[in-house]
């Protein structure tokens, strides 16, 4: 189903299930004979609780971060890659400039901008480049968390 909560789920039950049998182990070993029993079962617990909170913190910090998913990235980079040096985009002080460097088309909010023409792009503003691409930009300020002043994002 490549559910979140499903896969933590399963994860919490096996560290608990895990937890158990090394306690039980503990206990069986202290029975037998083995002193330090119940000390090695603690460690095996405490190792597993490591284990869930550096997996929890991986996954949470990969969320927070907008890191997208290797296939994500992987077909992003093809798309760009074909585009070569299709477009130039700048920051300035009163925002973003595109100048479109090949004969690919490029469109600005659905209008063409010729080859060497320079625009100024603004928050909420659309950029098609090639038919491949479209940068979508948004403000800083637009309660997204993590915002920067673009978002792309890979369409055909």
């Amino acid at each position: 189903y490549n559910s979140a909560a499903l896969r933590s789920n399963a994860f919490h039950f096996a560290g608990d299930m895990a937890g158990s049998v090394a306690v039980l182990a503990g206990m069986v070993a202290v029975a037998a004979g083995f002193g330090r029993g119940d000390a090695v079962a603690a460690i095996i617990v405490a190792g597993i609780i490591f284990f869930a909170a550096g997996r929890l913190i991986y996954e949470n910090a990969r969320v927070l971060m907008d890191t997208a998913p290797a296939d994500v990235i992987a077909q992003a980079q093809a798309a760009i890659s074909e585009l070569g040096d299709a477009v130039e985009l700048r920051r300035f002080p009163d925002g973003f400039r595109l100048r479109p460097l090949s004969d690919r088309q490029t469109e600005l909010d659905g209008t063409p901008v010729p080859k060497n023409g320079q625009v100024a792009v603004k928050a909420g503003s659309k950029v098609r480049v090639a038919r491949v691409l479209t940068l979508t930009f948004l403000s800083p300020m637009s309660g997204m968390p993590g915002a920067s002043s673009l978002v792309t994002r890979a369409v055909e």
